[in-house]
């Protein structure tokens, strides 16, 4: 990010929390399609747990390290959504009213027996 901000031409810092593994058509490409289109140069940061498990939020170091980030200017946009992929380990932390797991590793990773619906869907 500091070498992005020290570079001759301007680069938009984009940090895309919870954003889950890297896909087609994902959020990501889709910013580094138009952003090309217009000529504009983006530095996007994939934040996730399935990404690597130093990007866990919960913990207050990683929170206030990408807090000081974006107080120090050198993100441009931050974008996100609710950590609620099947398949992520923030459904495996208690939070009233969150996600409940659906998927445990080993014999359940293909979803467990007692899913509603649209779990099940999802899953």
């Amino acid at each position: 990010m500091r070498t992005a901000r020290c570079s001759n031409t301007r680069i938009f810092v984009v940090m895309h929390l919870f954003a889950g593994p890297r896909r087609e058509h994902d959020i990501q490409e889709l910013v580094e399609t138009r952003a090309g289109e217009e000529g504009l140069e983006v530095l996007m940061i994939s934040v996730d747990l399935l990404v690597d498990a130093r990007w866990d939020l919960t913990n207050p170091m990683t929170f206030d390290t990408v807090m000081g980030l974006i107080a120090e200017g050198l993100v441009d946009v931050v974008i996100g959504g609710p950590p609620c992929s099947t398949w992520s380990k923030a459904r495996h932390r208690y939070m009233r009213g969150g996600p409940r797991p659906v998927r445990l590793r080993g014999k359940h990773c293909w979803g467990l027996h007692h899913l509603r619906e649209a779990e099940a869907r999802r899953v």
